[in-house]
This record gives structure tokens, C-alpha cells and sequence, in this order.
């Protein structure tokens, strides 16, 4: 995988970005352009994300470690934060925080301590623009429909928001991206499912094994990237036979997902056909659960 570093650099340089407001059958959606990919973002009004906000919270709860262990950290929202590494902070402890990502389920959302220079600015209210920064999206957000942009210049004051011309197809992609479970190419198909800890996808088809897992490597490439998902997620692939061929599908999948700046591991397929990526969690996901 690309260094860190790279990757900023990478982000920063993009022109071709964009980020579209638009309605969809269960709720509102942001669909990003990015390079030659376009990634969906649930969206209520009113609930503004957490991904890319700076805040302060306070240490409340602390598991001690030899890597620094973990923390709870309660924000000035009220909200819960968990921190991978506490080393040199102590309970009770006020800190700045910059939020790496969305609560999901019962879990928290994932947070880092920053450094508290005399520069720094909290915001004074929170924005969509903290997130879509993460992708290298910035400027004015193009909204479908007049009604539409009221109301979200009065949710989302800190933001820009332009009126854009109102395109069928971005709602109905987003229904897609939303609401379909199985996807079906070339007699291939892909059964996804979520759980509160994983997403998995199941593969079936017919035909030579190589075949159906290429088909099935991009449809899911395709997914995760559109539903924005991270976390766990566990592919079960037809099981191949070479040891390159299974190191060739993963390098492919690894490749395909590096494309925007999530962290992305892919371990090993095992014999089996399985297997097991990690994506950092960046931005909200697009699942149905998030309009309940």
C-alpha cells in the first residue's frame, strides 16, 4: 500500500471532485465524484456527520497497556469517543479530539488525541464540509431542488450550498446502492449482508472458478466503494487451487480499494476461498439502518 504521506499528497491534488445533495426513496443522500469512482453518504438533516471534526472531550474511562491501551473520551456534544492509544493521557484529562470515524451500531466513534496549540479553532458549529474534506472534496455542495437547499442552508449554516439542476438518475442510483441485496452479472452473483460487527458477500456462479472470482472481485470492489463501507468485511470467494492465483485475486482487490483514502488491508484467501479485508471507516455507511 501507498505510504501515508502519498496518499495526502494524492488527496490534495485531485481537481476532478464533486459532491451532489439529492433525495432518494428513504431519506437524503451525498453522492462524491472521485476520480472514476462516485461514493454514496446518508444524510439527515439535523445529524450532521463526525468524520474530520476537531472537538474537546474529556478522559473518562481509561484500559491500561503496553501500547497505550484504549480510552472513552465523553465531547463536548455529549457524545462517546473511543481512542486506540492513550499513552500520556490519564483520566479526567480535557483533550482535543479529531474524529477518524463514524458510530455504528452500539460502537462509539473512532477519535485521536491532537495536540492543543494556541492556533487551534474548534468550530463553532459542526459542518459537512469536515468529512468531504477527508475525501479532497471541497467548495460549494450542489443541491437538487430549491426547496431542498433552504432547508439544508438552515440545518448545515457553516456549509456552501449552490442549486443545481434536479437528475433523476443520482436518486435512483442511490436507491440502488441502497436498498439492493444481490447483486447479478454475467451469471455471477453477489449476496450481501451486514451485521453490527461485519459486512459479508457471499459468491455464486457458474462457470470456471478464475472467471466467476474476477467478475466478483470487481461487482464487490464496486460495492464497498459505493456504499462506502469499512470495518470487517469477509468475501467468500470460489476456493482456487494455485497459491498465485489466490495472491493475484487479492492484489487485485487491494488495488482496486487503495483508489480513495481509506486504509485498506487485505489478508491472505485462504485455501477455502475466504477472504477478509479491513477499510478504515471514513464517512458515514450507506445502509438502510442509517435512515431508521
Amino acid at each position: 500500500m501507498q505510504s501515508g504521506k502519498t496518499r495526502k499528497d494524492d488527496r490534495s491534488a485531485r481537481t476532478d471532485v464533486g459532491a451532489v445533495l439529492g433525495t432518494c426513496r428513504l431519506g437524503h443522500f451525498i453522492a462524491l465524484t472521485l476520480d472514476a469512482h462516485t461514493v454514496f453518504l446518508p444524510l439527515r438533516l439535523g445529524r450532521v456527520w463526525k468524520t474530520g471534526q476537531i472537538l474537546t472531550a474529556t478522559l473518562r474511562r481509561l484500559r491500561l497497556a503496553s501500547d497505550g491501551g484504549g480510552g472513552i473520551c465523553e465531547g463536548s456534544d455529549g457524545q462517546a469517543y473511543f481512542l486506540r492509544q492513550t499513552q500520556g493521557l490519564h483520566e479526567g484529562q480535557h483533550v482535543s479530539l479529531k474524529v477518524l470515524g463514524e458510530p455504528r451500531g452500539g460502537k462509539s466513534a473512532l477519535a485521536a488525541h491532537v495536540a492543543d496549540p494556541p492556533s487551534i479553532n474548534l468550530p463553532e458549529q459542526p459542518a459537512l464540509k469536515h468529512t468531504l474534506g477527508s475525501y479532497g472534496v471541497s467548495g460549494a455542495i450542489e443541491v437538487q431542488g430549491l426547496d431542498l437547499l433552504a432547508r439544508v442552508r438552515a440545518a448545515y449554516p457553516q456549509d456552501r450550498f449552490v442549486l443545481g439542476a434536479a437528475q433523476s438518475h443520482w436518486g435512483e442510483r442511490a436507491d440502488d446502492a441502497l436498498e439492493i441485496h444481490t447483486l447479478a452479472r454475467d451469471q455471477v452473483r453477489l449476496i450481501c449482508e451486514a451485521t453490527q460487527t461485519a459486512h459479508h458477500i457471499d459468491v455464486d456462479g457458474q462457470g470456471q472458478a478464475e472467471m466467476i472470482n474476477a467478475t466478483a472481485r470487481e461487482m464487490a470492489v464496486s460495492t464497498i466503494i459505493e456504499r462506502n463501507l469499512g470495518g470487517l468485511i469477509f468475501i467468500d470467494f470460489i476456493a482456487l487451487l494455485s497459491k498465485a492465483a489466490r495472491r493475484d485475486l487479492c492484489a487485485r482487490i487491494e488495488q482496486g480499494l487503495s483508489a480513495l483514502p481509506h486504509r485498506v488491508k487485505v489478508h491472505p484467501m485462504n485455501e477455502s476461498g475466504h477472504v477478509i479485508i479491513e477499510r478504515q471507516r471514513l464517512g458515514p455507511e450507506f445502509l438502510a439502518t442509517y435512515f431508521r
